[in-house]
């Protein structure tokens, strides 16, 4: 049995987008399988199939181009991938707060026995930038510095 010598032609790789690779995938079946694949048609099964690995191809070139791009400090678009690869370079970041505001709390605290004015004993200690947590879909809130609140369990219902 003789061995036909098929000529190498090299492959273009520029071409990343889905007809690109559709005309790429069809010229090499063309070359390499002439007497196997002939029908080109867009109704055959053939086609269904050229369509589907150039699709699959344009997925995969597109998700490459971009976590190339995201791995990058010049051309993430992400925040956060821009900030790891800041601090792999040594940036220190120190994020700012979302918001900041005042806050009036109050809090009910029992009277002495002889009912002369508030438990002094049971009043809590709040420190200066005291950062508390709140979430909007219920009444309660947590200070998330505990060192800068004491004498009070660490979450509060608000009256």
């Amino acid at each position: 049995m003789q061995k036909k010598n098929k000529k190498f032609v090299s492959v273009d790789y520029s071409g990343k987008d889905f007809n690109s690779l559709k005309d790429n995938l069809a010229s090499y079946a063309k070359r390499y399988y002439p007497t196997t694949f002939k029908d080109f048609t867009e109704a055959s099964f053939g086609s269904l199939v050229l369509d589907s690995v150039a699709y699959t191809g344009d997925l995969l070139s597109f998700y490459m181009d971009y976590q190339y791009n995201e791995s990058l400090l010049a051309t993430a678009n992400d925040y956060n991938n821009a900030i790891r690869l800041a601090r792999q370079m040594g940036y220190k970041f120190k994020g700012s707060p979302t918001a900041s505001g005042k806050v009036d709390v109050y809090v009910v605290v029992p009277a002495v026995t002889n009912g002369q004015g508030p438990n002094r004993n049971l009043l809590p200690i709040l420190k200066s930038r005291l950062i508390i947590k709140c979430s909007w879909t219920s009444f309660w809130f947590s200070f998330t510095n505990p060192s800068l609140c004491t004498s009070f369990s660490d979450a509060y219902r608000i009256m």
